[in-house]
């Protein structure tokens, strides 16, 4: 399971909190950033539970975080018309392509179901 955390910080301490979350287990990814947040962290953890262990237990005892705000990641699968053409707009067998870069979704982005 995958998680976004946006971390607020003391002001003059993102630096050290910066380097104290990169440094953490379950962090994947961590960068500074603007915004009302300073911090945003990609956690992967096995469950939801593993995720609010990390937060709770690891994130909020680092000095100088006031906050955080965490998005855990939902996977959809993402389902794509069979065809594109415009000659058969009505037709929409809708098949599983799994996951998908939006460079190869491209001119079909406006056939999405989900």
């Amino acid at each position: 399971m995958k998680a976004f955390v946006l971390i607020k910080v003391e002001p003059g301490r993102v630096k050290a909190a910066f380097e104290a979350v990169s440094k953490m287990r379950a962090v994947i990814e961590a960068y500074c950033i603007t915004g009302p947040d300073d911090i945003i962290a990609v956690l992967e953890s096995d469950d939801a539970r593993g995720v609010s262990e990390v937060v709770i237990a690891d994130l909020h005892d680092i000095e100088g975080i006031k906050g955080t705000d965490t998005r855990i990641v939902v996977e959809l699968p993402l389902i794509r018309a069979a065809t594109c053409s415009a000659r058969e707009p009505h037709r929409r067998e809708p098949v599983n392509m799994g996951r998908m870069s939006i460079d190869e979704v491209g001119p079909c982005m406006n056939r999405l179901d989900v």
